[in-house]
């Protein structure tokens, strides 16, 4: 067993980063923990690498691969100096490695301890329970689940192998760069002021120096470690390993490498470089593929002056595009942040990447929700689907503080997978306003209708028609006379549409909303139908009244009250 699982990590530690889509988390507690460890959700931070200030604990799956089934399972621990939970990089390509290999691995990103140090502890006893109560379920052995823990997640690893009951501890243990003492001079410091608080007392840091902990009973352990490693010790894995000897605990290994370190010491750098404009990394294998977590443009170097060389020109090369994507990138975020409607932008994993000014508005937002999970600030009905199948949502209503909100969201589909997508949000108030205002626009300055609107096939109406249809063709005005609902306007209308006028505007006065009275030539020069008449615009005059005042050139026509043709009649013209 020792041999298989050393070639699988060996493989893991050797090869790139993997590209399998990482599995959903899942809640450790789905009814909640007992005991809390102080954080809410509201402090999480997600950075691209790490997870700060983990109030709840989640698991990640990764299936053996049935080809390669082991029926080994493995609980993963990632480090982070119990600071932060280091999940892509110790905890999902793992998880991708180990699986591929034929172990199935569950990743932990457990709670942080925050000074009340049994949390984590608590979140891996249960990681184990739960891979063992589903056994059947991923076709894993029971007896054969074990535990692997990075740097300070070795800590907890080597906490569950030396500290369980003996009934839930892993049947194996691999840890690799470990945080194991507490004694000064050797510890990883910033991990037991995170564990124990800086006011703990010696008996704490004896208690949590693991070394101290090993017995006759504590499972088979792998330890892996870099000599020149300047983050942990390597005198901590030393000092485990001398321990399980002295108790003879069998089948133990220790294997130090010449050099290497801890990923995490490159990455802080390559990490710095990026906050300070670096736009293209050059260097090795673990510089590219760190760099590639970050975000980063690289370009692999191949010892030799030429493929240096080559790497600088094509290094320049990738510079060049980058500056171009940087442009495209800005239009787009210009186009995004003066949008009418608020956007926001989602990875497949429904984590937010953008979120415009108008959004943050309309959704009362006071702090950056960048990386956190949108469900988590909002649950939008139907997005689950969206963003697990691809199913767009049209038009659904959401209430937001009391207020409702019309939001749609697109699925974002790259290569026939979806890679995100982007919610839109509307304010049916603002939607009902446009839309009022464009059709009292529209029916204020626009003819509607035509003579094939008008419907009947009585001698009358067909006359009527036929003397509209010339009068359209003159310039003259235009007088229609009949009683209430018989179609004046719809005739005034056809008119209009018919005439070499038909383009420009037509205007509907009604003149039972005006004064009887002559008005000043001042008034009647500020009167906006007195604007339109001087550049000839129609108007249909509605109601009875008598106008008395206009331009010699206006197309205007007055009549007297009682002045109409029978009820019964259609209008008729004069």
């Amino acid at each position: 067993m020792k041999k298989q699982l050393l070639t699988a990590v060996g493989a893991l530690l050797c090869a790139p980063g993997g590209f399998a889509q990482t599995p959903q988390a899942l809640p450790l507690y789905p009814d909640g923990a007992v005991e809390s460890n102080g954080f809410s959700a509201a402090d999480v931070r997600l950075t691209a690498t790490n997870l700060d200030k983990c109030a709840e604990a989640d698991y990640f799956v990764f299936p053996a691969d049935p080809a390669q089934a082991t029926g080994q399972a493995v609980v993963v621990c990632p480090g982070g100096g119990y600071r932060f939970v280091s999940m892509p990089r110790e905890g999902h390509e793992v998880g991708e490695g180990l699986s591929a290999e034929g172990i199935t691995v569950v990743a932990l990103k457990y709670r942080l301890p925050n000074g009340h140090c049994q949390v984590p502890l608590e979140d891996v006893e249960a990681a184990l329970r739960y891979i063992r109560d589903h056994a059947a379920e991923y076709g894993v052995d029971p007896s054969r689940v074990g535990i692997m823990g990075f740097s300070a997640g070795g800590h907890l690893a080597a906490s569950a192998a030396t500290m369980l009951p003996e009934e839930v501890r892993p049947a194996f243990a691999v840890l690799i760069y470990p945080v194991i003492t507490a004694e000064p001079g050797k510890c990883h410091k910033g991990s037991f002021d995170h564990l124990l608080g800086t006011d703990r007392t010696a008996g704490d840091e004896a208690q949590w120096s693991l070394q101290n902990r090993v017995t006759a009973s504590t499972p088979p352990t792998l330890l892996l470690l870099a000599d020149d490693d300047r983050t942990v010790p390597p005198v901590n894995s030393t000092l485990f390993y001398e321990a399980l000897k002295r108790n003879g605990v069998k089948g133990c290994s220790l294997r130090i490498y010449p050099s290497g370190g801890q990923p995490e010491e490159m990455r802080a750098a390559i990490a710095q470089a990026a906050e300070d404009g670096v736009d293209v990394v050059i260097g090795g294998e673990t510089s590219v593929n760190i760099a590639e977590s970050l975000g980063l443009c690289s370009q692999l170097l191949i010892c030799g002056e030429t493929s240096v060389r080559q790497a600088l020109l094509e290094a320049q090369r990738i510079v060049y595009a980058r500056e171009l994507e940087q442009a495209q990138s800005l239009k787009f975020k210009t186009v995004i942040d003066h949008s009418h409607d608020g956007i926001v932008s989602l990875d497949a994993a429904g984590r937010v990447l953008l979120v415009n000014p108008v959004a943050r508005r309309m959704l009362r937002l006071k702090n950056d929700i960048t990386h956190y999970a949108f469900k988590s600030i909002l649950d939008l009905p139907h997005l689950d689907r969206c963003l697990l199948l691809g199913a767009s949502v049209e038009d659904e209503m959401v209430a937001v503080e009391g207020r409702k909100l019309l939001f749609s969201a697109i699925p974002i589909h790259v290569a026939g997978f979806v890679h995100g997508a982007v919610i839109t949000f509307q304010e049916p108030r603002a939607i009902a306003a446009k839309e009022s205002k464009i059709r009292h626009e529209d029916a204020a300055m626009t003819a509607q209708h035509t003579f094939e609107d008008i419907l009947g096939a009585s001698p009358d109406i067909l006359a009527a028609i036929a003397r509209a249809r010339r009068f359209a063709t003159a310039r003259q005005p235009v007088l229609i006379q009949g009683e209430t609902g018989t179609g004046k306007e719809l005739f005034a209308q056809s008119i209009h549409n018919a005439s070499p006028r038909s383009q420009e505007a037509f205007v509907a006065v009604n003149c039972g909303a005006m004064r009887t009275a002559p008005l000043p030539a001042p008034a009647a020069r500020a009167n906006p139908a007195f604007l339109k008449w001087r550049t000839w615009a129609p108007c249909f005059w509605t109601k009875s009244a008598k106008w008395t005042s206009g331009p010699s050139n206006a197309c205007c026509a007055y009549w007297k009250p009682n002045v109409c043709c029978a009820s019964a009649a259609p209008a008729t013209f004069g």
